[in-house]
């Protein structure tokens, strides 16, 4: 299972203060998982970070996936 160290679950390194996609992006998934403690809600975000495209710790496509993260934050309920 993904997850038990750094560099096998995107979600969970952001979370713990590690750089993966570059500040930008990496503080933007760690405001929408803050502000949104839905379950589903940081089930479908760990879902969109896993599947995105990147290469090594490079991102491909960082504006997709700044839109992607956009448009979630405006359909995940907030506390």
């Amino acid at each position: 299972m993904a997850g038990e160290r750094p560099g096998e679950d995107p979600i969970r390194d952001i979370l713990k203060g590690h750089v993966v996609f570059g500040p930008e992006i990496d503080g933007r998934v760690r405001q929408l998982a803050g502000s949104s403690p839905s379950r589903p809600v940081i089930d479908l975000l760990a879902t969109v970070l896993w599947a995105w495209p990147w290469d090594g710790r490079q991102v491909l496509n960082p504006v997709g996936l700044a839109t992607v993260l956009d448009r979630l934050a405006d359909l995940a309920p907030t506390s």
